[in-house]
């Protein structure tokens, strides 16, 4: 999990066309999008005093809000096979059920507000509910002893947590030859960023000494005002999720995922990794902790025949 693989030039070259297409793509949506948003979110008057947006569209919006989610839910867990007596199950199930809803609550993941984050987006602009999940941690190294000796462990964990956090329609890219919303379906699905350039190399990613940015500000958001630049160097950046197997002649598992991240002005890959939230067992499987699916996770509330874009 999360070891480094080789990426040729060629592959390099193929993804950037890859992502070029879906960015086409959604082109294509984005002034739909934008409208619609503004009919929720605009209230003022234009140039005649009869041009006024009487706001129907957040009325039905947030109506519409309270009526998908009007409650917070808990989870409640139940056993895959009942009958093995050799598993106890009224002891092992009221623990793991109250740590999963702690875990996913306000003082964890905070599910409730990322899912109340997506609405917005399905209901009032693209369609799409999108939200991103994964695990972070951030270790310290450990010094040598007072003898010189070399520590059992090279770094210890100072900060880690599991997050569930929600994604901007506009940031997320689709393979432009896939037309279905079953999106776990996906040879690979992406998203789009923006962070300051020492941030990137905090992260891990290999970025050149001598790179200096590629942005001064975020592209890929809603224009609800005029940005400003950014007095940091910023690096624009598309992280992809895929398949391996689809991809990888030597990969055989077609749930094994890989992530690869490519920076704006970088011609090599600043990350490509196998999924640090997967292992493989000696025999080739799953194991039994790993991630199912993408960590990019796209719903919608209806369907488009063969159209992964949905109208909101």
């Amino acid at each position: 999990p999360g070891a480094n693989v080789p990426l040729s030039a060629e592959a390099e070259q193929t993804w950037q066309k890859r992502i070029e297409r879906a960015q086409t793509t959604a082109d294509q949506f984005y002034p739909q999008w934008e409208r619609a948003l503004k009919r929720y979110a605009e209230a003022k008057v234009n140039t005649a005093k009869t041009d006024i947006n009487a706001l129907l569209d957040y009325r039905h919006v947030e109506s519409k809000k309270a009526q998908l989610f009007h409650k917070t839910p808990e989870i409640n867990l139940s056993p895959v096979d009942p009958a093995d007596p050799a598993v106890p199950y009224d002891a092992i199930l009221p623990l793991r059920q109250k740590f999963l809803n702690y875990e996913l609550g306000p003082q964890g993941a905070n599910l409730k507000r990322a899912l109340h984050k997506t609405l917005i987006d399905t209901l009032a602009a693209s369609g799409w509910m999108i939200l991103k999940i994964g695990y972070e941690q951030v270790s310290l190294p450990v010094p040598p002893d007072a003898m010189g000796q070399a520590p059992p462990v090279p770094s210890v964990p100072i900060w880690a947590r599991r997050f569930i956090t929600n994604v901007s329609s506009k940031k997320l890219l689709v393979p432009d030859a896939f037309h279905d919303t079953d999106f776990d379906a996906a040879p690979w699905l992406a998203v789009k960023g923006t962070m300051p350039v020492r941030q990137m190399r905090a992260q891990g990613w290999t970025i050149p000494d001598d790179f200096q940015g590629s942005s001064q500000q975020d592209e890929a958001v809603f224009e609800h005002v005029d940005e400003q630049d950014s007095t940091d160097p910023l690096g624009t950046y598309v992280e992809v999720w895929y398949r391996a197997a689809i991809f990888d002649p030597s990969v055989f598992h077609p749930e094994l995922y890989r992530c690869l991240i490519l920076v704006t002005g970088l011609e090599t890959p600043a990350w490509c990794v196998n999924s640090p939230y997967q292992g493989l067992t000696p025999e080739g499987a799953l194991t039994d902790d790993s991630l199912i699916g993408n960590p990019i996770h796209v719903g919608t509330l209806r369907d488009l025949i063969d159209s992964a874009y949905v109208p909101s």
